[in-house]
Order: structure tokens, then C-alpha cells, then sequence
């Protein structure tokens, strides 16, 4: 996790609040802190990210991503022929 020094001001928020707002898992918030590409701050048994990373990071993925869809349905065609 790449730290930020006590002299920078950052506002911080949970990986669960990170995931949410950049419509990603949790997994992926703590991969790309764990990689260093958020910062990120361990306190306690919680991980916080920076809320600037997130957002930038956001804007950067913006339209990279295949939209949303829907759970996928499975038909079952029996023939009894």
C-alpha cells in the first residue's frame, strides 16, 4: 500500500464507501491499494483509500468498462420427438 506522509491532507473513505462509488468489488478497490495505485491507510482491521485517488481513477476507466448488465437468463428447451 503506497502511504501518504502525515503532512499531506487527504480525505480517506472505506474500501466498501471506494467500491460503490467506482461501481467495482471490494477485491479490486484492494488490489489496486495493494499494488500501490490508491493510497491507502490500514487502521485497525479497516483499509482506507484516498477519496482524490479513487476519483481520479475513475475518470481515467470511465468508458473502458462494458456497461452493466442484467443476470443472464438460461432457457431449457426439452424435445420429447
Amino acid at each position: 500500500m503506497r502511504k501518504l506522509s502525515p503532512v499531506d491532507r487527504h480525505e480517506f473513505i472505506t474500501v466498501r464507501q471506494a467500491a460503490i462509488r467506482a461501481e467495482r468489488s471490494t477485491s479490486w478497490i484492494r488490489e489496486w491499494a495493494a499494488c500501490g495505485r490508491l493510497a491507502a491507510e490500514r487502521r485497525g482491521r479497516l483499509i482506507f483509500v484516498d477519496q482524490a485517488d479513487v476519483d481520479t481513477l475513475i475518470a481515467k476507466t470511465i468508458g473502458r468498462r462494458p456497461a452493466r448488465r442484467g443476470v443472464p437468463h438460461l432457457r431449457l428447451v426439452v424435445d420429447n420427438t
